[in-house]
């Protein structure tokens, strides 16, 4: 038992293997549609103003069609992280979500990955590999 005067580690859980689009994963990711296309707004307007260049390839969404996923189990329920394809050009997304233990709470929308703009921003390819994110 950890003292006052010492740090309680809380190890981090792994996360799991990339799996296929299946039936439940996409109705988890459909659920936060809404949310992920707002928070590509978001960033869009975000590019405008400061030149960020973190969506400008994301200008024609026509497509949200999950990809894979990876799931890591955590205190209270499920971080799902998913590669969405938002273009028929192969332009994808990575999004993670939470869903809470059975019966808990909502799914929530969590974040879109995103890293500097000279490394693409938030938009990925189909062979970008999906990777533990916090935002």
């Amino acid at each position: 038992m950890a003292t006052a005067n010492q740090k309680r580690e809380i190890p981090i859980s792994e996360i799991g293997p990339l799996i296929g689009a299946d039936v439940q994963a996409e109705k988890i990711f459909g659920a936060v549609k809404d949310d992920v296309l707002k928070k590509i707004w978001d960033l869009h307007q975000k590019d405008v103003v400061y030149n960020l260049n973190e969506v400008w390839k994301l200008e024609n969404i026509d497509a949200y069609d999950l990809i894979s996923y990876r799931v890591e189990e955590v205190p209270h329920g499920i971080n799902y992280y998913g590669k969405i394809q938002m273009t028929k050009k192969e332009d994808c997304v990575h999004v993670r979500v939470f869903r809470a233990q059975e019966g808990k709470g909502p799914i929530k929308f969590h974040a879109i990955q995103t890293r500097p703009s000279w490394d693409g921003g938030a938009v990925f390819t189909l062979e970008d590999p999906l990777r533990r994110f916090e935002y």
